[in-house]
């Protein structure tokens, strides 16, 4: 899976167009990427899970995957996890993007810790380097 950097993404702002009521947001149009950084993720219980600190795009430019910081066992512990597109949903709202997870957040905290590979240290992280 292809990952963009931050120069790269900041060409794509062309306007998102509005997808069906249907289908779910990020399957039925690419969703620009840099807006989802520091996004606030809700669970299915509308508990705040994280805030997005990375996007994974397919090769067609739709989100494929987020990396959600989320604290830890204790306050002071961060950690990163990563979920799949099928498991969240994006809603394009006013003042930005809500991202809602399929997790409670036991399940939420269950999910393993993303490890960063080769491919991912060129993910967008919404930083300049």
């Amino acid at each position: 899976m292809k990952t963009l950097t931050l120069a790269l993404a900041a060409l794509l702002t062309a306007p998102a167009v509005l997808a069906d009521d249907s289908q779910p947001a990020n399957m039925e149009m690419p969703a620009p990427d840099h807006a989802l950084i520091e996004a606030d993720v809700f669970g299915e219980t509308g508990t705040m899970l994280g805030q997005v600190s990375q996007v994974e795009l397919a090769e067609d430019g739709t989100v494929a995957a987020l990396i959600v910081e989320t604290s830890g066992a204790t306050d002071a512990e961060i950690r990163q996890v990563r979920i799949i597109a099928d498991d969240f949903r994006l809603d394009d709202l006013e003042l930005g993007w809500r991202v809602s997870a399929n997790f409670t957040a036991e399940e939420f905290a269950a999910l393993p810790d993303f490890v960063p590979t080769g491919d991912d240290a060129n993910a967008e992280t919404g930083s300049d380097s």
